[in-house]
């Protein structure tokens, strides 16, 4: 199952862990995460992740975030699909639109006489 499905999310070992979680405040910053797990047999895990996965000090590789994409997107728009919007946004950082307009509705904006600014407020960043 995928980790934040409805299914997952219902998995009676996912339950139980979330009936002995206690968070603690700990003056981290917001990309920062201190765990510690106290066993019953006394073992003490602990793991300390200084900047998470995703953020400008710790950027996702491209093959990464590639498999992520495809397992958010691919269940909603297909494989198929998911390809379209990925080869259309991956050719924005060379400067081409790479399908993107259309996929935003800048070119039917444009058919119909409308003014459309869809692009001024879209931010991406790939992460190599």
């Amino acid at each position: 199952a995928r980790v934040f499905s409805d299914e997952r999310v219902r998995d009676p070992t996912i339950m139980k862990i979330r009936t002995i979680v206690n968070a603690e405040d700990a003056k981290v910053r917001e990309d920062e995460v201190h765990v510690q797990i106290i066993c019953k047999d006394g073992r003490n895990l602990s793991i300390h992740i200084e900047h998470a996965t995703g953020t400008p000090l710790n950027p996702m590789s491209e093959e990464f975030l590639r498999k992520k994409f495809d397992d958010l997107v691919t269940p909603a728009l297909g494989e198929g699909g998911a390809k379209n919007v990925w080869d259309a946004f991956a050719g924005l950082d060379s400067g081409d639109d790479g399908g993107v307009s259309g996929i935003l509705g800048v070119d039917s904006a444009a058919k119909k006489g409308r003014n459309c600014n869809c692009m001024e407020n879209v931010k991406i960043n790939f992460f190599k």
